[in-house]
């Protein structure tokens, strides 16, 4: 367990979602030199989609745009957590879409493969899947709420290519903000959050209706790392609540009250930021900064007007150093793809 850190965290950091509200400042624009660029930069990538991890920003260069990135990859690390690309055109196919947005990916950092098919580029849509009642059934396939939680890699990235007709708001808060209020609410809560969790791994992607366990993860998972003098959050309370069906028994009462916390101070009037996502928005949330969710959808009646996102879950290029042995950094090495050697270009 890492030193607890027993001072608060900067108010860059550690923003509140009602000042946040009242700004535009957290958003930005990308103009139409700047797409066509990244759409001239998205040529260069081969048709075969299994080859598109062997290029880099050095082979999808963005002379403009690229510099730009830079700063919002800063941002999601040193500053608030996460960023709002606002006015990406989204009217082309959607293998356009998928090759534009590989370019943006690449250059914030090394794609992670999402489920067990190792699919880099995910369909974030309802597939019917029953979210919250079946332990292995994954969010993105449901209409269902998925409360506040953070994923396994660095960064996840959404991009909002139709809307629903009603709901599927996005809600980001910073893990941060919630440290400095434990600091003054419930400082008794966090030694077990820097303890960690035991939490439910699934077996596999399709396991049948409770047929088939998962397992518990390989070591505890702490809620807060406080190492090279900087805080790591990140918490996945629905991984933590369906161990019980790997156990058989109760999650401990001490930490269920620090996940209960967690949980309470999140849902704090005024702490998050909330939004609908339009098409053309892209979301970018650092999973040790910032603890997303979304509201339940209700989709168009029409199967081409249904809600769909395309998600991308990164390893940040100039991402922070984890502890070797905890399971954050253990996350980022077993589902990260290693990158190519950019001399294994096709055609090279």
């Amino acid at each position: 367990m890492s030193d607890i850190k027993t001072t608060p965290v900067d108010p860059r950091m550690a923003w509140d979602g009602a000042e946040l509200q009242q700004t535009s400042g957290w958003i930005d624009t990308v103009d139409a030199a700047e797409f066509d660029e990244l759409r001239r930069a998205a040529d260069r990538l081969p048709s075969d989609p299994a080859q598109w991890p062997c290029y880099g920003p050095g082979e999808l260069p963005l002379p403009t745009f690229g510099a730009r990135i830079a700063r919002m990859a800063d941002e999601l690390e040193n500053g608030r957590g996460f960023i709002l690309m606002r006015g990406l055109d989204t009217r082309g196919s959607e293998a356009e879409l998928r090759r534009w947005y590989w370019v943006i990916g690449a250059h914030f950092g090394e794609m992670v493969a999402q489920n067990a098919k190792g699919d880099l580029i995910a369909e974030v849509t309802d597939r019917g899947g029953r979210y919250g009642e079946d332990p292995h059934a994954r969010g993105y396939t449901s209409n269902a709420e998925m409360r506040f939680h953070s994923d396994v890699a660095d960064v996840v990235s959404l991009l909002c290519v139709r809307a629903a007709a009603e709901g599927g708001e996005s809600e980001i808060v910073s893990t941060m903000t919630i440290y400095n209020r434990l600091l003054d609410e419930a400082p008794h809560v966090l030694e077990t959050l820097y303890r960690g969790f035991n939490y439910y791994v699934r077996l596999t992607e399709t396991a049948p209706g409770g047929e088939e366990k998962g397992r518990v993860g390989p070591v505890r998972d702490a809620a807060y790392i406080h190492a090279d003098g900087r805080l790591t959050g990140g918490i996945n309370p629905q991984s933590i609540r369906s161990l019980p069906e790997v156990t058989g028994e109760p999650i401990p009462a001490e930490e269920l009250e620090a996940l209960e916390t967690v949980e309470r101070i999140a849902e704090s009037p005024g702490l998050s930021l909330r939004f609908a996502m339009r098409p053309g928005d892209l979301l970018l949330v650092d999973n040790y900064m910032v603890l997303h969710k979304r509201t339940q959808f209700v989709d168009f009646p029409e199967p081409s007007r249904k809600r769909l996102l395309l998600r991308l879950w990164l390893n940040l290029h100039n991402g922070r150093a984890l502890p070797v042995c905890s399971a954050k950094a253990i996350h980022r090495e077993a589902f990260g793809r290693p990158a190519k050697a950019r001399t294994n270009l096709p055609g090279s």
